[in-house]
C-alpha cells in the first residue's frame, strides 16, 4: 500500500510539473511576443515619422528614426532592423491585430509611392531609388526617367524603352502610340 502512495504521488508530481512547465513556457512566450509586438506598437502610433525609401522587388523600406522597417509584400511580413540585427519580425508573433493595421497604414499611405517601379534586368527598381541615384544612373535608366517626365510620345524613346524592360512593361498610353503609328 505504501508503494502504491509512492507510485501515485509520484505521477501526480509528475503531472503537475508537467502543467507548471507549460503554464510558465506559455507565460515566457507571452512576454516575448509582447516584446516584440510593443515595437510595432511605436510604429504604429507614429507612423507619420516612417520615410519611404525605396522598394526592390517584393522588399519595401522604411526608416524610422534609427530603425529599418521592411516590408514584403507578398506575405505580408513586416521586419524591424537596427543595423544588420532583426529586432522583431511579425512572423515570430502568429496573427497580430497590430502587425495588421500597421500593413493596412502602410499601404494606404505608400502603396502609390512602393507601386512605381522600373523594371531593369528583370529586377524592380523603386523611381525614388531611381532618382536619389541620378548622378550614378546609368544612361539607360536615365532616359527611361526622362521619356517617363515628357508628356510628348517619340517612338524612338519607347523603342529604347522596349529594348531596356520589353514590350509587357510599356503603359497602356506607349502601347496606344505605337497602334496608332501602324495603322
Amino acid at each position: 500500500m505504501e508503494y502504491l502512495n509512492y507510485l501515485l504521488s509520484f505521477c501526480l508530481g509528475g503531472i503537475a510539473t508537467v502543467y507548471l512547465l507549460k503554464y510558465l513556457q506559455k507565460k515566457e512566450t507571452t512576454k516575448y511576443v509582447r516584446k516584440i509586438e510593443s515595437k510595432f506598437e511605436t510604429i504604429l502610433s507614429n507612423h507619420s515619422s516612417l520615410i519611404f525609401t525605396k522598394r526592390i522587388n517584393d522588399f519595401v523600406y522604411f526608416d524610422y528614426f534609427e530603425w529599418e522597417l521592411v516590408y514584403i509584400i507578398k506575405d505580408n511580413g513586416l521586419f524591424i532592423f537596427s543595423g544588420q540585427e532583426c529586432l522583431a519580425s511579425s512572423t515570430q508573433m502568429g496573427d497580430s491585430e497590430v502587425v495588421e493595421k500597421l500593413i493596412d497604414v502602410i499601404n494606404r499611405n505608400w502603396s502609390d509611392d512602393f507601386n512605381k517601379t522600373v523594371v531593369v534586368n528583370n529586377n524592380r527598381f523603386s523611381e525614388n531609388l531611381i532618382d536619389k541615384r541620378e548622378e550614378e544612373s546609368d544612361p539607360i535608366l536615365s532616359r527611361i526617367r526622362k521619356t517617363k517626365k515628357k508628356k510628348e510620345m517619340n517612338l524612338d524613346e519607347i523603342l529604347d524603352k522596349i529594348n531596356v524592360v520589353g514590350y509587357d512593361k510599356l503603359t497602356k498610353r506607349e502601347k496606344d502610340f505605337l497602334n496608332n503609328l501602324s495603322k
